[in-house]
């Protein structure tokens, strides 16, 4: 048997390194190629097989670390750029839980989506188009802890995810203008997830959208919050708590990424969380926010979408579990 030393064991590292950037022909892994919408495409094939090969090879390189940091074979900090260089290719959530395209031209089946407040609209073509007014915006920048029991984003998604839960007749709500909508669906996720949607920000300066995971049927968990504007435009990570709903961290975006969309072109969010409680928010593959959170630790039941003011098209929306 040959053994492997130090030296053959950095050189391989190095040639796995190699093998990685010339794959994806850039210094970080394009994720949102992973599992894009864009699979219609004739080339889709290749790429999707470029990215199983890296993969196998960030999986190869993770195990060659973890032998060499078990058998003291190579200096301690070199182990550790090693790894954080393999988690910039990684993809360890590979058990798609949700996927939806709104091909089939309804929200009801495959995967079945309850809606409160406004209605949405479904082409089999363009996507799930959802529209509220941005005259009164519903949200603001810094939601502070409440336990307000009118809170309507909280009443909806507890009727939503209790219907048909109970034989008892359900009280006929008062008629009332809708100022939002709210989509969950119920799709269980390990705490460690990745949750990807393509959206055209139709027109949405002064608007709000958010899309996360959820607990239970309060509405529990995390979610991204946008908020477009004619300026730089905020993107928020929240925690949505028992005691109510906080910022865990924001970032500005140039407001031109919001623009109304002439080409009807979507940004690719991405919000992804690992074992560490570590969570990264991408626009179109680049970072653009990153927190560490424990509010959380077990896993989640399904997914939300808010629009709490403006026009949006969803033209897909995924969830992933590790």
């Amino acid at each position: 048997m040959v053994s492997t030393t130090p030296t053959a064991r950095a050189s391989l590292a190095g040639m796995a390194i190699g093998a990685l950037v010339s794959l994806h022909g850039g210094p970080v892994l394009a994720q949102s190629s992973n599992y894009s919408s864009d699979y219609r495409n004739s080339g889709t094939a290749q790429a999707q097989t470029g990215t199983s090969q890296a993969q196998g090879l960030v999986d190869e390189l993770n195990k060659l670390i973890d032998e060499a940091a078990a058998a003291r074979a190579a200096d301690p900090n070199f182990l550790r750029d090693l790894r954080d260089l393999a988690r910039r290719f990684d993809w360890p959530w590979r058990n798609r839980v949700l996927f939806d395209d709104f091909a089939d031209g309804n929200v009801t089946a495959g995967p079945a989506w309850t809606v409160g407040g406004a209605p949405v609209t479904v082409d089999r073509l363009d996507g799930m188009r959802t529209r509220i007014s941005t005259a009164a915006p519903q949200a603001t920048t810094q939601r502070q802890p409440s336990n307000d029991s009118g809170d309507v984003a909280v009443q909806i998604l507890g009727q939503l995810l209790r219907q048909g839960s109970s034989s008892e007749p359900q009280k006929a709500p008062e008629p009332e203008r809708p100022k939002e909508t709210i989509m969950a669906t119920s799709a269980g996720t390990a705490n460690q997830f990745a949750l990807q949607a393509d959206i055209v920000f139709a027109d949405a300066v002064n608007g709000y959208i958010e899309l996360g995971v959820i607990q239970g049927n309060d509405g529990l968990g995390y979610r991204i919050g946008i908020r477009p504007g004619t300026r730089d435009a905020a993107v928020e990570l929240l925690r949505i708590g028992s005691r109510g709903s906080s910022v865990i961290n924001s970032a500005l975006v140039a407001s031109a990424t919001w623009a109304p969309q002439q080409t009807r072109q979507p940004k690719t969010v991405l919000l992804t969380r690992d074992d560490a409680g570590d969570m990264n928010v991408s626009i179109n593959g680049a970072v653009v926010l990153s927190a560490n959170d424990r509010g959380f630790r077990d896993r989640f039941d399904g997914f939300i979408l808010r629009n709490g003011g403006g026009d949006y098209v969803v033209k897909s929306i995924a969830g992933y579990s590790k």
